[in-house]
């Protein structure tokens, strides 16, 4: 019985190690850098949007608003890590995209498809919200979460249905601030194998690291 019992409790905290590692190797951070002055509370609403999306696809996360360091020089030491699959890279330009008044974003992707950093264009965001009346925190969130899917799910990644879409219009920013514009099954299964083939190769030091693509 003792035996039996210690072969239970044995199993019964491999899995529960199992599952604190696969916990783990689905929680991402992410820097935040504010160059379009978005109002900190509207930033904070968005991050909260952002976040909600990821986690109905199993992505846990936590946000680094990173700022100038209070001397004045350089930048918070909490942004200062290694960009990784772990660790991705949100900047908020005050410009249009120079390709297209339309664009929302832009994530930048290798040749093997792997990214740690994209782009937004916070006046298109603005230009969208008032052509549809809707809440520029939640359209936001809603394209914060879509670049970084395309972080996290690699190239060629946009999707006839779910917050992948290519276009948003006013059905689009209508579901965002339902929060009903999410990924799709087969893109958490996506991210989540993809995290956890790198969390993998983390620990057995085969590198994934990626860079800055062109």
């Amino acid at each position: 019985m003792i035996n039996r019992i210690a072969i239970c409790l044995l199993i019964a905290l491999g899995t529960a190690c199992a599952a604190n590692a696969q916990s783990a190797a689905l929680r991402i951070t992410f820097n935040v850098y504010n160059d379009a002055a978005v109002p900190e509370n509207s930033l904070l609403k968005a991050e909260e949007v952002a976040l909600r999306v990821l986690q109905r696809a199993g992505i846990e996360g936590v946000w680094i608003n990173c700022k100038k360091a209070e001397n004045g020089s350089g930048t918070d030491a909490a942004c200062l890590g290694p960009m990784s699959p772990f660790h991705l890279s949100l900047r908020l330009l005050p410009r249009l995209s120079p390709d297209s008044n339309d664009s929302l974003g832009v994530s930048f992707l290798g040749s093997d498809g792997k990214g740690v950093y994209a782009d937004i264009f916070y006046p298109s965001v603005r230009i969208l919200c008032a052509d549809f009346d809707a809440a520029p925190s939640a359209v936001l969130g809603g394209v914060m979460a879509h670049e970084l899917g395309h972080l996290m799910l690699g190239a060629h990644t946009h999707s006839p249905i779910g917050i992948m879409r290519p276009r948003w219009q006013g059905e689009e920013v209508r579901q965002i601030g339902m929060e009903t514009l999410l990924f799709t099954p087969e893109q958490a299964r996506k991210m989540h194998a993809r995290l956890l083939t790198a969390s993998a190769d983390r620990v057995t030091g085969n590198p994934s690291g990626v860079r800055r693509g062109d």
